[in-house]
């Protein structure tokens, strides 16, 4: 079987031109430069993916900052009602008189409970409630 003219030639050429020491820097340089481009477009998108997710994160506070300050602002309300119920007084008094509150005759601990009640009443009528808190003058956690 014969060969097309000039494919042997083109074959030992080629050859030739890779085992030279300029195939071999060229190759070297090619290699470099491909490595070089694949390097620099990873770390663009990269960064692109980065700047993309802190321009999500920006637009989804701007949504969600007034939901929250909303959320704050109610529960701030909802515990400057709370510290003027009576019962919270109550408790003051009683503490500060041994034990028995002497405007109302009712003890410390049947004002804690009444408090107690109410606590409960905020927790389920506000869901997003974890848990609610009494901290008194000395620190004496209901």
């Amino acid at each position: 079987m014969g060969t097309a003219p000039g494919t042997a030639q083109t074959v030992h050429g080629l050859r030739g031109f890779i085992t030279s020491i300029r195939g071999k820097i060229l190759l070297f340089a090619c290699g470099i430069a491909f490595c070089a481009t694949y390097l620099i477009g990873n770390l663009y998108a990269i960064r692109m993916g980065q700047d993309m997710g802190i321009q999500r994160l920006i637009s989804q506070t701007k949504i969600l900052g007034p939901q929250f300050q909303s959320a704050f602002d109610e529960m701030q309300q909802a515990a400057l009602t709370l510290s003027h119920v009576p019962d919270i007084q109550g408790i003051e008094r009683a503490r500060l008189n041994g034990g028995r509150d002497p405007v109302e005759g009712s003890t410390y601990d049947a004002w804690r409970n009444r408090l107690s009640m109410i606590f409960i009443d905020q927790i389920r009528a506000h869901p997003y409630y974890i848990q609610m808190r009494y901290i008194g003058v000395a620190n004496d956690l209901l």
